[in-house]
């Protein structure tokens, strides 16, 4: 597990939560795409 994961993951984490109401939501097929490259960043580490 090397930096650049952790800040990816920091990344995913933070545009998948609903906490933000600032931000304009994510579109649905990208969030996707996010938490799958974030499964694949876990799995790998």
């Amino acid at each position: 597990m090397n930096f650049n994961d952790q800040i990816a993951k920091e990344i995913i984490r933070e545009r998948t939560s609903h906490k933000v109401p600032t931000r304009r939501p994510t579109h649905p097929r990208a969030a996707r795409a996010l938490r799958r490259l974030a499964t694949r960043l876990e799995s790998a580490s």
